[in-house]
């Protein structure tokens, strides 16, 4: 950490690390952390067309693997997961 001059406060050098655990919550909650993450890419993703869609849900998890980036790729992996043992979860637009 570097310190910050008369704050008190210390800058990180380092983005903070997400904890895998999130990715044990809801579909909503790791859809939410998912589609932040690609907007690190410059990717947007609707989260009510992930819900209502899934030939697009399957399209933006495509895209996820296509970053050199392992959480957002098993972010894509748990939302599929999740999507295909649960198929009742399209149309729900929350």
């Amino acid at each position: 950490m570097t310190p910050v001059p008369d704050s008190g406060f210390s800058l990180s050098t380092h983005e903070p690390q997400e904890p895998q655990v999130a990715l044990l919550g809801g579909a909503t909650d790791l859809m939410e952390a998912f589609s932040l993450r690609m907007a690190r890419h410059g990717m947007c993703v609707s989260r009510r067309m992930m819900l209502a869609d899934p030939a697009y849900a399957r399209q933006q998890a495509a895209h996820a693997h296509t970053f050199d980036d392992p959480l957002l790729v098993l972010m894509a992996l748990e939302l599929m997961r999740q999507f295909e043992s649960d198929p009742s979860v399209f149309g729900h637009l929350h």
